[in-house]
């Protein structure tokens, strides 16, 4: 029978540090055999280097499954899904590592009280809060516009709403019907959880469900600036105290370090266009010829002899490649399509470009409206500490890590200011 965990407050910590701090190697340092772990990190490939460098007399164990990508751990595995296995090594009390999208998936595993013997320690914050899209929201129903989504679930009586908190029930209409092909098994899936909210008349959203950080023995967080990341604000909507442990010396030593190690450049012809997402998807045919003219003369001109491999970009996925793997709008006759490395906008957690000198961020960072009022983070404030916490988090994938000097085109003047600022130790105060 699930335990009730609503009122549960675990020892929480923030611990923010920043980036090139070092902050996977101390955690892998803290690490004791008298302790039992759950290890959380963004990206598969970590996993690996966690087990390989943990100390010798702690045994770190990875889930597997029967379908994994790997040869070798496939034919290993007992399990069809990684979540049953990660239960299993649960319940016989192993130090686990896993990923971020293994952990935010096992909510039913904390309601019945198995990770309160663990330490979890998170490396990189977790994603909170999200838009549903209209194809989770309705499963295999062509046609269906998110606008409908009350006619589909509500009317027919699949779903309540709670007039107070907006969340979204699964009734046992929808129970019994769950396999309908008209409706959505993801959106079942997060409405069972109680993971799933309607604001307003068309928009639902997905939040982490609370209980996995407050059916713990404790919770560690390791990110930098964190008051820009969605995870304070989340902790705060749910009632999780937290410590936020920083390092304001250090923090200005690593400012002062950024401010001469990062040139920063406009790409004037292109800086009065919309970078957001919203506005790329917007932009028409003759934006996106100036965006990839623009690109082919800062190639030509300003990095004329860079290998392609040592440039970094980001924009909306969509504008630099097509689903077919083609050059977008934004790459198609820039000459920066082959061998460059595109890196979505919000990468973390990631060494795999420190080779990196030369980065083009085509993006105007900003926090979905909605998202920022449900979590109550809607201030003028957090908004642009969200927009410079993302920021700083992708140009630090590149070699500044490594304390080598790096060239950013930022054509968006809204980013520059926000980077200037806190480059200058401004940004904070206001």
């Amino acid at each position: 029978m699930p335990y009730d965990f609503t009122q549960r407050t675990p020892e929480v910590i923030l611990k923010d540090r920043h980036c090139g701090f070092g902050k996977s190697n101390d955690l892998i340092k803290s690490l004791s055999a008298d302790r039992s772990y759950l290890i959380v990190l963004p990206l598969n490939t970590e996993v690996k280097r966690f087990i390989d460098h943990a100390p010798k007399d702690v045994v770190l164990v990875e889930p597997i499954c029967t379908n994994d990508e790997d040869t070798a751990k496939r034919s290993m595995a007992t399990h069809a899904r990684k979540r049953d296995h990660l239960r299993e090594l649960l319940l016989g009390g192993h130090s686990v590592v896993t990923t971020h999208a293994l952990f935010t998936d096992i909510a039913y595993l904390a309601q019945e009280g198995l990770l309160l013997g663990y330490d979890v320690m998170v490396d990189e914050v977790l994603s909170v809060a999200h838009s549903v899209t209209q194809e989770v929201m309705t499963g295999a129903a062509k046609g269906v516009s998110m606008q409908s989504w009350k006619g589909l679930y509500i009317e027919h009586g699949f779903a309540t709403v709670d007039p107070i908190t907006g969340m979204v029930y699964p009734t046992e209409e929808w129970e019994r019907k769950q396999d309908l092909r008209e409706l959505s098994k993801n959106l079942f899936s997060m409405a069972k959880a109680e993971s799933l909210f309607a604001i307003g008349e068309n928009v639902l959203v997905w939040e982490l469900p609370p209980v996995l950080l407050k059916a713990v023995g404790s919770l560690t967080i390791y990110t930098f600036l964190a008051e820009g990341s969605l995870m304070a604000g989340f902790m705060r909507r749910n009632g999780i105290d937290f410590t936020h442990d920083r390092d304001p010396i250090s923090e200005g030593k690593f400012r002062e370090e950024a401010k001469r190690l990062i040139e920063v450049r406009d790409i004037p012809s292109v800086n009065r266009l919309k970078f957001s997402y919203t506005g790329q998807q917007t932009m028409t045919k003759a934006d996106h010829r100036k965006v990839s003219g623009a690109l082919k003369k800062v190639k030509e001109r300003l990095m004329r002899g860079i290998p392609m491999g040592k440039i970094m970009i980001t924009s909306a996925k969509n504008m630099w490649s097509t689903p077919t793997g083609k050059p977008g709008p934004f790459a198609i006759g820039s000459r920066m399509f082959e061998n460059t490395n595109w890196v979505p906008n919000m990468t973390r957690g990631t060494n795999n470009y420190r080779h990196c000198s030369h980065l083009i961020y085509l993006w105007d960072q900003n926090l979905n409206p909605r998202i920022a009022e449900f979590l109550g983070v809607d201030s003028q404030r957090h908004r642009d500490m969200y927009a410079i916490s993302e920021l700083i988090q992708w140009v630090y994938r590149s070699r500044v890590r490594d304390g080598l000097p790096i060239t950013l085109y930022l054509p968006s003047g809204r980013m520059r200011k926000l980077l200037q600022r806190w480059l200058d130790g401004e940004l904070e105060l206001t």
